[in-house]
């Protein structure tokens, strides 16, 4: 177990926590996406979102709803999916013993069968860390240097944000959302 910022920063591998929200949480969650939020098509930080969107020799990264951009001050109080965030975010550091300065960035993402993102890092700086949270199971998932890590509700996986990663296409599910999370220690 982590017991303090100086270990979480120099861990090898993600860490994976189990169970952080329950079913219904989860679910309350993806009911809430699906009839509230506005999605638009990412572009994975290359400023290419048109070519990601209608060239067939660019990958359609998937969609994504921006709860914080860079920059911006965190407001749990905004709307219900920026509570469950700092509920994710206060359980894991109650778990595995670490703080944080601030929440630098809050991405929600939702891929359609087949789409899936390219290898990235969320910040290069050493101090940061992701959150990838999956409030669904499916057979879709998260690459993370090299390592697939397979969608599975409830769990969070953290992992320094300066490690290369991208989004894993379902195969036979309709779609896959996952909450990533930028924290910066």
């Amino acid at each position: 177990m982590i017991k303090n910022n100086i270990e979480i920063l120099n861990i090898k591998e993600p860490i994976l926590v189990d169970n952080i929200l329950t079913t219904n949480d989860n679910l309350n969650i993806l009911n809430y996406l699906v009839n509230n939020q506005t999605f638009y098509i990412q572009e994975e930080s290359d400023g290419l979102r048109f070519r990601h969107a209608f060239e067939k020799n660019f990958s359609h990264a998937g969609f994504c709803s921006e709860m914080l951009r860079k920059g911006d001050n965190f407001n749990p109080n905004i709307n219900i999916l920026n509570l469950y965030t700092f509920i994710i975010c206060n359980k894991l550091t109650e778990v595995l013993k670490f703080n944080y300065k601030s929440i630098s960035r809050v991405h929600w993402n939702y891929y359609l069968t087949g789409q899936e993102g390219k290898g990235h890092v969320d910040n290069d700086r050493d101090n940061f860390i992701s959150v990838l949270y999956n409030p669904h199971t499916t057979d879709g998932g998260t690459e993370i240097l090299n390592k697939i890590y397979t969608d599975k509700m409830g769990q969070a996986k953290i992992f320094k944000s300066n490690w290369l990663h991208r989004g894993i296409a379902t195969k036979t599910d309709k779609s896959r959302v996952s909450l990533n999370i930028i924290l910066e220690l």
